[in-house]
């Protein structure tokens, strides 16, 4: 489940690179901080099956990036991409 509220904690007063993200799953649950930066919590999120209770690692194989210009329109596709597939592409 990748639903969920996702923002920085922003401060003008410091480099937005340093800004901490804060999330939370459901608008019930309390607030997560996390002192790294939005690049390193989306990595931890798609990578690390242990970052609870916010990773996705889980849900996909295999990690890819499409490349520029590339739609995926069909499972036969997406399977390609993954990893899965070797028939097929893009």
């Amino acid at each position: 489940m990748t639903e969920g509220e996702y923002y920085w904690l922003a401060d003008a007063r410091v480099d937005p690179y340093t800004w901490p993200v804060v999330a939370r799953k459901d608008s019930l649950e309390p607030w997560h901080r996390y002192d790294i930066g939005v690049a390193e919590f989306l990595h931890r999120m798609l990578t690390e099956h242990d970052f609870t209770p916010f990773t996705v690692a889980g849900t996909v194989s295999t990690l890819f990036v499409l490349p520029e210009g590339v739609t995926i329109t069909s499972p036969e596709e997406w399977n390609f991409w993954a990893g899965g597939d070797s028939s097929t592409g893009g």
